[in-house]
């Protein structure tokens, strides 16, 4: 009975009518889960007795020890799963006869490429404009053979700088093959699943929920599945019921077709025995047209670049709060993602800034 009560399976906090400041020992139970997703250690639990913790020097102080122990890996892993949904590609299973010689043991080298990538840009004070693109990607030798990057030996990840033509085609979340796994049916590219990984993890902005009883492109007429995908959809959204959302929604996952199911470049697309030309051209919703993955991490760094600022203190916020965001707490992101920009698109910074904020510190 013990070990199923409410009581020890949970944070339990007294609840009350009205919002009030956290006592030092609540904000250090908030702060050390936040961080840590643990109780608060002797250090937290001295300051907070002496009443200095709520002293801003100190709390931010705190902040920078915590972040510095290998105990925020939890902060980095239960983050970085949630936010970006890494349990997806768990979910699927890879089709062998379409993928000859995956292994599913790379799952978990994929998914640490994206959890070191997180690390790397918070711990060493790096921009999160490194989740849209960057000049290196955190790989070790399966993974970098996985890619036909050369010359990486080990099975440590590590930092490697991008040249020739990987420099086009890697770094950044949208290129790295659990984003790209994840979002895919185990055969193919799933164009559609991969817009709302961009609309919904990165944007912030998720479309609205299709109609019911929307058929499957493929359903009706099996002869579709060769058919180039911009055909596909054009067929699929000739119903007036679908055409709108589509349009705001399909350019994104078109961009991104240069990457098959498992994350490796291609230059074709291969349906079976039909082998049809690469066409990655998008004309994005807001006019701009791009071309493939390189023009679409540009797209996003020179016109969507607060709005994924935005996108990320909203999650971060919610993450180290426990709960949805509400209305009253709009005030509060547009403040912090303000700071956050202004800082360089910087996470330690902002991870202060949330900790300092009114919304952390009140209940």
């Amino acid at each position: 009975m013990a070990l199923i009560a409410p009581q020890f399976l949970y944070l339990l906090e007294p609840g009350g009518n009205h919002k009030r400041p956290l006592n030092p020992y609540e904000l250090a139970s908030r702060l050390s889960y936040f961080l840590w997703s643990t109780m608060p250690d002797h250090e937290l639990q001295v300051l907070a007795g002496t009443g200095q913790l709520k002293h801003p020097e100190t709390l931010s102080q705190q902040v920078d020890r915590m972040i510095d122990d290998g105990r925020a890996d939890q902060l980095i892993t239960h983050f970085t799963s949630q936010w970006l949904d890494l349990d997806a590609m768990d979910r699927l299973e890879v089709d062998s006869t379409i993928h000859p010689g995956f292994r599913s043991e790379l799952k978990a080298d994929m998914r640490q490429e994206t959890l070191a990538l997180f690390s790397e840009t918070l711990r060493h004070g790096l921009s999160a404009r490194h989740f849209l693109k960057s000049t290196f990607v955190m790989v070790n030798d399966d993974l970098a053979r996985h890619y036909g990057i050369k010359g990486v030996h080990g099975g440590e990840f590590r930092r490697v700088a991008l040249t020739g033509e990987h420099r086009e085609r890697r770094g950044g979340f949208l290129s790295q093959a659990s984003i790209l796994l994840g979002r895919s049916t185990g055969r193919d590219s799933n164009l559609i699943k991969r817009a709302l990984f961009i609309r919904d993890n990165l944007l912030h902005d998720p479309p609205p929920p299709p109609p019911p009883n929307v058929p499957d492109l493929t359903r009706n007429d099996p002869n579709v599945a060769t058919l180039p995908i911009r055909e596909q959809l054009a067929r699929h959204t000739s119903d007036p019921a679908c055409a709108d959302c589509h349009r705001g929604l399909d350019p994104w996952g078109q961009a991104m077709e240069q990457f098959d199911a498992i994350g490796r470049w291609r230059n074709t697309i291969q349906r079976g025995s039909v082998t049809l030309p690469m066409d990655a051209r998008a004309h994005l919703p807001d006019g701009h047209q791009v071309n493939g993955i390189a023009e679409l991490k540009d797209y996003l760094l020179e016109h969507r670049e607060e709005q994924f600022a935005r996108a990320l203190v909203a999650k971060l916020v919610t993450y180290s709060l426990g709960r949805t965001l509400e209305f009253s707490d709009e005030s509060t992101i547009e403040t912090l993602t303000q700071t956050f920009v202004e800082d360089d698109l910087r996470l330690r910074p902002l991870i202060r800034a949330i900790v300092a904020s009114e919304v952390f510190q009140t209940k």
